[in-house]
């Protein structure tokens, strides 16, 4: 299954527990396809650091080159038009239609009103992991 993962779900899953945590694990396990571009690991990596001096224990860092090399990379070209009302998250469709994913995963209001695009569905973590017990289990 191939998927763009918000912003909000990787650092969610990096720093704590619960759904977007469990998400990582199904991908460190193979069982999703983690679809990013330049731009999105640009903002994990801007939104990250102010978590990371919260808790210096976690090396941001580590896990954002661990993503980098184990993530199908993509060089999306910008929309045609914008899709989310907030145009910042317009890059995370434009990737997921690069790379053809099935699932962005988001906690992001913004994105979640758009529901489906292009066929690819955005969808809640806790609802994406009840679809990968179906499939799996």
């Amino acid at each position: 299954m191939r998927v763009v993962l918000d912003t909000n779900v990787i650092l969610s899953g990096i720093f704590w527990n619960g759904p977007p945590f469990e998400i990582l694990e199904l991908w460190k396990k193979g069982r999703i396809c983690l679809l990013v571009s330049r731009e999105i690991i640009e903002e994990y990596q801007r939104a990250g650091q102010e978590l990371a001096q919260k808790k210096p224990n976690i090396n941001l860092t580590q896990i954002l080159n661990l993503i980098v090399s184990s993530s199908e990379v993509y060089f999306p070209e910008p929309l045609f038009a914008p899709v989310c009302r907030d145009s910042k998250d317009d890059k995370f469709i434009a990737c997921a239609l690069t790379g053809n994913a099935d699932f962005i995963v988001s906690g992001d209001k913004d994105l979640l009103v758009v529901a489906e695009y292009s066929s690819i569905k955005i969808i809640r973590p806790r609802d994406f992991l009840s679809l990968m017990l179906k499939k799996f289990f």
